[in-house]
């Protein structure tokens, strides 16, 4: 007979002191925004899974900062089993069937009323190592994630770091935490304008470009230049918004001078896509980076849109 005690928790060692450190250094306090909400959608659709959210593992609690379908509470008692332990292991963490595995079977989301079966987790992982929490995908029946799902649940992972990245005070800037990022990853440094804060400091500011262009016969070409994140991606809704969305004006969306998207500029351009969907507006993008045409096939994205080498391409493709 299950127990309906509470799991104990362990006392904080050394290690736990310096992740909860890390998860007091983000404000993940605050509403979760359109943009985690959208990963975790993502994260569902991949898995075929009613249910998938991003949570933050607090010392005594676990908070919700993203939802899609009925998760239960959005802050739950920090108990052993799900987010709890998945935040302890650097790997995907998978349980095929809760009612059977030991390390689930007392947890209060396998014995209440959602009846969870299966849970699949990667955890959020800042640039020095400190994994602050957890993207989940819940189903009420036992199942085994492919090798690829959990791929994508990784991927999906660092999306929802590189947001929570971008909330940062301006006291730990971002080009801080991105310059970790970067340094972990040995990618190289892109070139930004960058600014002095009052107290000396050197920020670097990202900085976005896009230009209209109408060519004959209707199509209408936004080329965009340098780096799509939560800073600079309204410029992009701004042109957006002055398009005209036609049947008649194709719209392309060139992106061959983007060194850097994050999720916030993934969300512009699926925003864009369903105004043209509604609109009847032929919609493709163009000149798609390695990395973009990575994270688009990880998250099904590919299948979305319609996407050209060039804007050549795509004004010379035969209108759908």
């Amino acid at each position: 007979m299950a127990s309906s005690a509470p799991a104990r928790l362990l006392a904080p060692t050394s290690d736990e002191n310096r992740r909860i450190a890390a998860v007091r250094r983000y404000p993940i306090d605050t509403s979760s925004g359109h943009a985690l909400c959208k990963i975790v959608s993502l994260a569902a659709r991949i898995f075929g899974a009613p249910m998938a959210s991003a949570a933050i593992v607090h010392t005594d609690r676990v908070r919700l900062i993203a939802s899609y379908g009925t998760v239960g509470a959005t802050e739950t008692v920090r108990v052993p089993g799900l987010s709890a332990s998945a935040v302890l292991q650097p790997d995907p963490y998978v349980v095929t069937d809760a009612v059977t595995d030991p390390r689930t079977v007392d947890h209060p989301l396998v014995r209440g009323d959602l009846g969870i079966r299966f849970y699949a987790a990667a955890p959020i992982t800042t640039a020095d190592g400190e994994r602050l929490g957890t993207v989940n995908v819940l189903d009420t029946r036992p199942r085994r994630p492919s090798d690829d799902q959990l791929d994508a649940l990784r991927d999906l992972a660092e999306l929802v770091m590189e947001e929570l990245d971008l909330r940062l005070s301006p006291v730990r800037p971002v080009a801080a935490e991105r310059a970790r990022r970067a340094d972990r990853s040995a990618r190289p440094v892109r070139a930004r304008t960058a600014r002095i804060t009052p107290s000396g400091e050197p920020v670097s500011e990202p900085t976005l470009s896009v230009v209209q262009q109408i060519h004959e016969g209707g199509p209408v070409v936004l080329r965009v230049t340098g780096e799509l994140d939560h800073h600079t991606a309204p410029q992009l809704t701004q042109a957006l918004d002055s398009a005209p969305f036609a049947p008649d004006a194709p719209l392309v969306i060139d992106l061959g001078g983007v060194s850097y998207c994050d999720s916030t500029g993934i969300t512009v351009l699926v925003t864009a896509y369903h105004r043209a969907e509604a609109a009847g507006c032929p919609l493709s993008l163009t000149g798609l980076s390695h990395d973009l045409t990575r994270v688009f096939r990880t998250v099904g994205l590919d299948q979305v849109f319609t996407v050209h080498s060039t804007v050549e391409d795509a004004l010379t493709a035969p209108r759908r």
